[in-house]
């Protein structure tokens, strides 16, 4: 999953515009009482990325789905991890973007 969320990074502005389910979590770390005042909201996200084969072309599209974890303060939004990024085998969302 690590190469996933690394090539997921490429993409990440396409990521935050297909969040959906936006959720708050209240701070309760005392080690982020400063970067996340306001708590945390989290959202859900889809990508595919291509599965190359011989002679580097695009065989198929493995699709993930995670979690944007986005810090709240009295400045703004901010990113601040993907999270829970799991391989899907089910069908396409409409919403998916694809890294190259």
């Amino acid at each position: 999953m690590a190469k996933a969320k690394a090539n997921a990074a490429q993409i990440i502005d396409l990521l935050i515009e297909n969040a959906t389910n936006r959720r708050w979590i209240e701070n309760k770390n005392v080690k982020h009482k400063n970067n996340a005042s306001e708590g945390w909201f989290r959202y859900d996200t889809y990508f595919k990325m291509p599965v190359k084969g011989s002679e580097e072309c695009t065989e198929r599209f493995n699709q993930y789905k995670a979690t944007l974890v986005v810090r709240k303060t009295s400045k703004g939004l901010f990113l601040y991890d993907l999270l829970d990024i799991k391989k899907e085998a089910s069908t396409p969302h409409e919403s998916q973007e694809t890294v190259r």
